[in-house]
């Protein structure tokens, strides 16, 4: 039993500095994967081809880890607190301008009217 008691300590003392960065990373994770379901869900609501849709995707995902691993040398040469001050208004400005053009909630709204439409079509006049 103390066996374990001290590695439940041990191991409490070595996680205990982490939680901030290991709930930032859960969030971040989180919001990434929502981003994701969002472009799958639009793609889908215009009527777009699963291949092309799927094509669209996998570049994004390229693009993403093309990114990821060019961005550190970048990063390297003027510094991180600049490098993020650069990357913010620069990247940032898509999605809210994207934002301001179709709010979100326009596109639930459509979600929701497809999904119902699909669902409650009459049988051939008759009362279902």
């Amino acid at each position: 039993m103390e066996i374990i008691r001290s590695f439940w300590m041990a191991l409490k003392a070595a996680v205990s500095p982490l939680t901030a960065f290991l709930t930032g990373t859960t969030l971040v994770c989180c919001g990434y994967a929502s981003l994701n379901s969002t472009f799958a869900l639009q793609l889908n609501l215009s009527d777009t081809p699963m291949f092309v849709s799927g094509l669209v995707l996998a570049c994004y995902y390229l693009g993403s880890i093309t990114a990821s691993l060019s961005a550190y040398k970048f990063i390297n040469k003027v510094g991180n607190i600049r490098a993020f001050g650069l990357y913010l208004p620069a990247l940032g400005s898509g999605p809210a301008a994207r934002f301001y053009r179709q709010p979100v909630f326009v596109a639930v709204s459509a979600f929701r009217r497809r999904i119902l439409h699909r669902h409650h079509q009459p049988v051939s006049g008759k009362l279902a």
